[in-house]
């Protein structure tokens, strides 16, 4: 029988990215016996997972940056360029890059499964099942984001619905089934909801904003809970995943959730601003993020950079914070400053030491627009509260303040979710849930065909 990419490419690696762990070994079950004698073992596995998140081909580059392509936010794709008109199968380097990125992430999900299934120890230690529950719900958002770029929308009438991706539960070398659409989803709204439970211990050591480095608590695997996959980053994934499933009634209940913990909330400055994802896990915003100090300057400041739209960069008006913060003229040509951290350039930001380094996987401001969202009709009053909260952070005129008072459309709320997840990878799948018609260099396009990553030629054949 033949493996599956993922299986084979696992076997080769084994927590390499972590301080004190086992070399790699042709007896992997004995290393992996010896890895998770302890607590200590189970940590130092969690931080090795965390270390691989922020490689190129997973959220170091190729999930925040390729959705961004394809949504086309720049005038030029640079060498994302084929990605701009969808060349999916018929430029070879479009190819690699997908089958890339779809290796690394079964990988690294064999990373993942290897920890939990060893996770049947009786330890009596707090740590344990924070570390279990961040595995798990790693596991699911890797999934998940594999499902959005591979698969069909759950809405979507086509026959592809049946065979949506592989979800990887245990480390094996035995085949990884196809499950459809809706099994992954099952299946990714499950391992959160049990991820929820485990990590209920954030509520007690989860520091109030603004964080800086003198109010976090805790230490070792204790401290700094937004560079973990943390209890509020569950159930931020389970409104992300209820909002792309259309269940905007459970959308809102986990948003909710919080947006009410009281643990975040918005900058409103324009040095805050600057601060707030380049390269940065913000201690007000950031509900997730991964430690990295990955410099990706020449990306979106380069000679042959990701210049962004005119008409993408003509939705920021001159009151709005962000547009000073994140754009900076370049001759004729706008470049997003957004994501880059400049501390690591040659333009460095004068920062405190806090926030972390890092990339900023959830942040606060989609909670507010996914519940902005699930009350636009059944309680317009509370959507525009949610709107505005965001609105007024970011210098604009609230919505309740103008003459007439205007009342939310969710129009509005796609376009704030445009501007304000821009360079982050996520208005891609706001398109793709609506199936938008895209202003594309082949024309005006939509569609399955659009909208899907097809599964990469190497996994179909090697199965």
């Amino acid at each position: 029988m033949k493996y599956s990419l993922y299986i084979i490419s696992g076997l080769l690696l084994l927590f390499t990215s972590c301080e004190n762990l086992l070399d790699i070994t042709p007896k992997s079950e004995i290393a992996a016996e010896e890895l998770f004698e302890d607590v200590e073992g189970f940590e130092d596995a969690m931080y090795g997972i965390y270390s691989q998140m922020q490689e190129d081909f997973l959220y170091g580059r190729f999930f925040q940056v390729v959705p961004d392509v394809l949504a086309q936010y720049y005038e030029y794709g640079g060498e994302y360029e084929k990605f701009m008109s969808y060349e999916y199968s018929s430029d070879a380097n479009v190819q690699m890059q997908m089958n890339k990125a779809w290796t690394d992430a079964y990988t690294l999900l064999g990373q993942v499964n290897s920890l939990l299934d060893n996770a049947d120890k009786d330890f009596d230690d707090i740590n344990y099942d924070l570390v279990r529950g961040e595995a798990l719900g790693v596991r699911a958002f890797i999934h998940f984001d594999l499902l959005r770029l591979f698969a069909v929308d759950i809405r979507s009438n086509s026959d592809l619905k049946s065979r949506a991706i592989p979800y990887a539960e245990n480390y094996t070398l035995n085949q990884i089934p196809f499950y459809s659409v809706e099994e992954v989803y099952e299946k990714v709204i499950n391992d959160l909801l049990e991820a929820e439970q485990l990590l209920a211990y954030d509520t007690e050591i989860f520091a109030d904003y603004p964080r800086d480095a003198t109010s976090i608590s805790g230490e070792g695997f204790l401290y700094a809970r937004e560079t973990h996959f943390n209890l509020h980053a569950a159930q931020a994934t389970l409104a992300r995943v209820y909002w792309m499933k259309g269940d905007m009634g459970k959308a809102l209940l986990y948003a909710e959730k919080v947006i009410n913990s009281g643990k975040f909330s918005l900058v409103n400055t324009t040095l805050e601003m600057e601060n707030l994802v380049a390269g940065r896990i913000n201690g007000i915003e950031s509900i997730w993020g991964v430690y990295s100090q990955r410099n990706i300057s020449s990306l979106y400041l380069g000679a042959s950079s990701l210049y962004v739209q005119a008409s993408v960069k003509d939705m920021f008006i001159a009151e709005d914070t962000r547009n000073d913060a994140w754009f900076q003229d370049a001759e004729t040509k706008v470049q997003l400053k957004k994501m880059v951290n400049r501390d690591l350039s040659n333009d460095p930001l004068d920062l405190p030491d806090y926030p972390e380094l890092g990339l900023s996987m959830l942040r606060y401001p989609e909670m507010l627009l996914i519940a902005a969202e699930a009350l636009v009709v059944s309680n317009p009053e509370q959507s525009r509260l949610y709107f505005d909260t965001l609105l007024e952070a970011r210098g604009l005129s609230k919505f309740a303040d103008r003459e007439p008072v205007q009342n939310v459309t969710l129009e509005d709320i796609k376009t704030e979710y445009a501007k304000e997840l821009i360079g982050e990878g996520q208005n891609w799948f706001s398109m793709k849930r609506d199936n938008r018609i895209i202003d594309s260099p082949i024309g005006e396009v939509n569609g399955d065909a659009i909208y899907t990553l097809p599964i990469p030629y190497d996994e179909l054949s090697y199965r």
